[in-house]
């Protein structure tokens, strides 16, 4: 088997690729990677930006993109990202390569399937319609005329049927049939072959992550939610390579951008103070005309009132410069918001110092906050609640009154 290329977010690197693969991935990820010219000796250079991911290539040959952030990590960003318990903290302590820590999540996930089988699968009431040998429920007459006008012996009708083969099933199902090539393990593939085998019978689906978000959870079903989590996560993985419309099976992606951005969201939700709430991905208006669409990651209240916007920047992990386009984006969220402080989020791998900007002319504080995510695993938890809290601490009741509304972009660029 020939050896896998490696690479590694954010590094260009030069691969010699065979031509089935160098078209695949100009076709498939071409605008996420920057994907150079051929060059005289065959080779290509190719940055994967902030893409981590396993790519099983035409030729057979596997893509590896590592992390610069310690796996064991990206491990625990997806527990607070996704919201699932880990029940296995001695392995994860020790994962170094990003397939282990998908075959790990995988078992995962095959044992709460297996799980749920057992216990039986959840059943819910579905309307459906058919044309039937005998009536059941009832007859919609105008299909009935349309369709059996001729056909007397078959009858159109609307029932209702008591089934598992319904959305909360059905994304299990696509999803279990969908990890089948990334289970190297032999046991764990068979495993997987089982349970598609057992999910037959339920409608094969291309249900994305925002299907999950229609689901409502309760005490005959409350078990499905980190199930569904689970679901969630790798989908999301899946959906680079779904954007151009095949579900060819080959690649699981890690978007670190998206990926960081949850795991924010998700400790300021987790450790936010009593009077705290934060509210992620919410859309507003940059005008009054309601014209320019914007969309802050995070929008923090305290007491009912907001008081700080925060928006997460996943950069080349290394780079702890902020870009001036971030605080120009920013400061035009806060004036738009009628918010006095926001604060832009980046990673890093060691440290970097707080910062505030004051806004001249304008009644704005921008801040800049690092979360180092190389951290040793033991102190991973410790620093997750260290950030919510200086990200909270910005977020403490304004200094100005909220009643007084903040000057226009206008006013602030305006020659004296």
């Amino acid at each position: 088997m020939s050896e896998p290329i490696e690479l590694r977010e954010y590094t260009a690197d030069v691969c010699h690729l065979a031509a089935p693969d160098e078209d695949y991935l100009r076709a498939r990820f071409g605008k996420s990677f920057e994907i150079g010219p051929r060059l005289p000796d065959g080779s290509v250079q190719i940055n994967p930006q902030q893409f981590v991911c396993v790519l099983s290539l035409p030729s057979g040959r596997t893509l590896v993109v590592h992390p610069k952030v310690p796996v064991r990590n990206i491990f625990q960003m997806f527990v607070h990202a996704y919201g699932f318990k880990s029940p296995f903290e001695p392995e994860h302590a020790a994962l170094t390569d990003i397939r282990d820590l998908i075959e790990l999540v995988i078992m995962h996930f095959a044992d709460l399937v297996e799980a749920r089988i057992q216990r039986g699968l959840y059943r819910d009431y579905v309307e459906r319609e058919d044309n039937l040998n005998t009536v059941r429920g009832r007859i919609v007459m105008r299909e009935q005329i349309q369709r059996n006008a001729v056909l007397q012996h078959r009858m159109f009708c609307r029932f209702t049927e008591f089934t598992h083969d319904i959305p909360e099933n059905q994304v299990i199902r696509q999803v279990v049939h969908r990890l089948i090539p990334f289970a190297t393990l032999p046991e764990l593939r068979i495993r997987l072959n089982q349970l598609d085998g057992t999910l037959g019978d339920i409608t094969p689906t291309h249900l994305t992550s925002a299907a999950l978000d229609t689901m409502h959870y309760h005490r005959l079903n409350d078990d499905y939610l980190p199930i569904h989590r689970l679901c969630r996560l790798f989908l999301d993985g899946f959906s680079l390579e779904d954007q151009s419309g095949a579900f060819d099976l080959r690649a699981f992606v890690v978007d670190m951008n998206s990926l960081f951005e949850r795991f924010v969201a998700a400790l300021v939700t987790t450790h936010r103070p009593g009077d705290g709430h934060a509210v992620a991905q919410t859309h507003r208006h940059l005008d009054i005309e309601n014209a320019i669409a914007i969309r802050p990651d995070l929008i923090l209240r305290r007491s009912g009132v907001e008081t700080l916007i925060a928006d997460t920047k996943y950069k080349n992990i290394d780079d702890t410069r902020p870009a001036d386009a971030d605080f120009y984006q920013m400061v035009s969220y806060c004036l738009s918001q009628n918010v006095a402080r926001g604060v832009l989020v980046y990673p890093t791998r060691g440290g970097a110092p707080d910062r505030s900007f004051t806004i001249r002319n304008a009644q704005i504080t921008v801040h800049t906050r690092f979360v180092n995510l190389d951290v040793p695993a033991a102190n991973f938890a410790a620093m997750c609640a260290e950030m919510a809290a200086r990200i909270w601490a910005l977020a403490a009741p304004a200094t100005v009154n909220p009643s007084v509304p903040l000057p226009t972009a206008e006013a602030i660029y305006s020659p004296a």
